[in-house]
């Protein structure tokens, strides 16, 4: 009796223990071979890996990302990103820099809500984490029509400055790059700046010493801005460093403004000091870069507007302006595949994202699937919300 005990004991134990561990290893999330961005390979797509706190608040994305991601971030108190083949692309293309390349240009288009901007900062991280330079816009179309204070420049006559916009560039600059501030304090200024009556950068000073200026004196930051772009175009061209530079809804570049003059006429936005700057980055006149550009149907039409035929392509977006940033690299940010949306899915009943028990079954998987068309950010949305 005691043998028959013993083997209904043991069949009981080989028959209990994998399906317990079958199910707790189904419980967890698909993660990447590691949490380094740089290390990250092609066998890590379809996969999540996280961003430490403190990597968020040094690249001041906690004011920068989505507001709809940056409401998950603090819910959830963890920054996840799912491995996609643009941000691989993207990254892949960057290895591409060198000194004796012109500046490389990278355009992400695709549909509204596919994860563009999130490429974008994705892309500003794995380069971040290698010491690379950032200067970011995160938005063209504020300079074009939500600009707040408006002033004539004090640097060149008649070119029209925007000192809270530019403040804010100036201020995203500093709290990005600061691991790599003391390098930057290496750079000398090329040519003396004046920049008001009191306010000066001679030659020979540290090219850090124009941010100063731009910060304290916000009225001067437009002209600090251009000053600080082609200081950092030149030190990147020998060597010092490679620079990345970020637009998103970069068509609004050559896009419309909703500024008048005293005719009452539209304003052409090449007298705006910073698109002007801006505009004189895409050219072919620096090296040991990359433009990472976003082309945004935001520009031409409603994001949510789906009756009529889309625009989407680069050549559709940015029109006979084309040509003023070829040549140039397309990605193309796609819909979710089944492999994202389960493991995006499986995140998000670990983390209790989804919270009602009808969410959290087969049904709901398959449902979800069909609701959201596996659009990203349709799909987090609905999930948001059962």
């Amino acid at each position: 009796m005691v043998v028959s005990l013993l083997q209904h004991s043991i069949r009981s134990t080989t028959f209990v223990k994998p399906l317990h561990l079958s199910r707790l290893r189904n419980r967890f999330y698909r993660m990447t071979s590691t949490n380094d961005p740089t290390a990250l390979s092609a066998e890590d797509l379809g996969r999540l890996y996280h961003v430490s706190n403190e990597d968020i608040d040094t690249l001041y994305y906690r004011y920068m990302l989505p507001p709809k991601f940056r409401k998950q971030v603090e819910t959830l108190n963890e920054c996840v990103w799912l491995y996609r083949r643009p941000t691989f692309e993207a990254t892949t293309c960057l290895k591409l820099v060198g000194v004796d390349i012109p500046n490389l240009r990278v355009v992400l288009w695709g549909r509204w809500g596919t994860g563009k901007s999130m490429t974008v900062f994705q892309t500003i991280y794995h380069v971040w984490k290698q010491g690379w330079t950032i200067f970011t816009i995160p938005n063209v179309i504020t300079i074009m029509r939500d600009y707040d204070e408006v002033k004539p420049s004090t640097y060149r006559e008649g070119r029209i400055d925007f000192p809270v916009l530019g403040h804010q560039i100036l201020r995203r600059f500093r709290l990005m790059n600061t691991p790599n501030w003391e390098k930057l304090k290496e750079c000398k200024a090329q040519k003396h700046y004046k920049w008001s009556k009191v306010e000066e950068t001679k030659e020979g000073e540290p090219i850090t010493n124009i941010v100063d200026i731009g910060l304290s004196a916000p009225s001067l930051s437009s002209d600090c801005v251009g000053g600080l772009l082609r200081e950092l175009t030149y030190h990147c061209s020998a060597g010092r460093f490679p620079l990345l530079v970020t637009i998103d809804h970069a068509n609004s570049l050559y896009g419309k403004t909703t500024m008048k003059d005293r005719n009452h006429k539209f304003v052409d936005p090449k007298y705006f000091t910073l698109i002007h700057h801006l505009r004189k980055l895409l050219r072919n006149e620096w090296t040991n870069g990359a433009c990472l550009l976003v082309a945004d149907k935001r520009e031409v039409s409603d994001a949510r507007d789906h009756l009529t035929v889309p625009l989407e392509t680069p050549l559709e977006l940015f029109g006979e302006n084309i040509e003023k940033i070829e040549p140039f690299i397309p990605i193309e940010t796609s819909l979710y595949s089944a492999e994202e949306m389960d493991t995006i899915y499986d995140y998000y009943l670990e983390k209790k994202w989804i919270t009602s028990e009808s969410g959290r079954t087969e049904r709901a998987k398959k449902e979800l699937k069909f609701l959201s068309g596996r659009n990203p950010y349709y799909y987090e949305r609905i999930c948001a919300f059962i």
